[in-house]
């Protein structure tokens, strides 16, 4: 292997050692338990979840997080319609 070869495959090394340090840094910052919750224990971050849409199966997921240990919950349901409802109609302006 010659010195070029050698120098690229450090700097791929170092990026990779750059980047779990990062992560690493990001666990330390999260908070997170070292170890995962035991079954049913789990704290959900039930006011902040994030949902998304599969338009081709028709499922709306909602993701959760445990504030506790970091670990993560998907629930996927069935999605046919959505209602919108105004609960304020009678603040608004009659056109």
């Amino acid at each position: 292997m010659g010195i070029e070869e050698k120098k690229i495959q450090l700097r791929e090394q170092f990026i990779g050692l750059q980047k779990s340090m990062a992560r690493m840094e990001a666990w330390i910052g999260s908070g997170f338990n070292a170890n995962p919750c035991e079954e049913n224990t789990h704290e959900w971050n039930e006011t902040q979840p994030v949902s998304s849409f599969n338009e081709e199966t028709k499922t709306l997921t909602v993701h959760y997080v445990c504030n506790l240990c970091g670990l993560s919950r998907d629930e996927h349901f069935p999605y046919s319609h959505a209602d919108i409802i105004d609960a304020w109609t009678d603040m608004r302006e009659e056109e």
